[in-house]
């Protein structure tokens, strides 16, 4: 499936610019949004310039392929440009590359997710860990966004 045949399952349950980012609705299990490209050109430069020149987890090479487009508060979800891999970002813990096969690249996040939202609710999807996450649209205190949780929404 390919990324324009996912974002169109996704598109169907949010009303999004999707060129944009996702404001404030989470996309990706279990709570990251989608960056815009304001705040993509401002993580980078911040990544590059302060997490990047000392991260012994990541390759000199590779730093340069390296963007930011997804985050959860301060962990930040990046793509390789040349692969579509994807890996993640905090200042704690620095870089690393995602193992999970629902992480490997770009492409296979936003079809989990796709697939998941063209399926009958309730939307359950089963994450890293074995842990099952549910979606809804339809929650109490954020209707019309995509919420991700560990509780079965009533």
């Amino acid at each position: 499936m390919s990324v324009e045949e996912s974002w169109g399952k996704i598109e169907r349950w949010i009303a999004q610019l999707r060129h944009n980012g996702s404001g404030l609705t989470v996309i990706l299990p279990p709570g990251f949004t989608l960056l815009s490209v304001e705040d993509i050109l401002e993580k980078r430069a911040t990544w590059l310039k302060y997490a990047a020149p000392d991260d012994c987890n990541l390759a000199e090479g590779d730093k340069p392929f390296l963007v930011p487009f997804a985050a959860l508060s301060v962990i930040q979800l990046l793509v390789d440009i040349r692969t579509g891999r994807i890996g993640e970002w905090d200042i704690e813990q620095g870089f690393f590359w995602e193992r999970d096969p629902l992480w490997r690249s770009f492409i296979s996040a936003l079809g989990f997710v796709g697939d998941l939202l063209a399926s009958p609710p309730p939307w359950i999807a089963v994450l890293p860990g074995d842990d099952e996450w549910e979606v809804t649209d339809r929650h109490p205190d954020l209707p019309g966004t995509l919420v991700w949780t560990e509780d079965p929404v009533d």
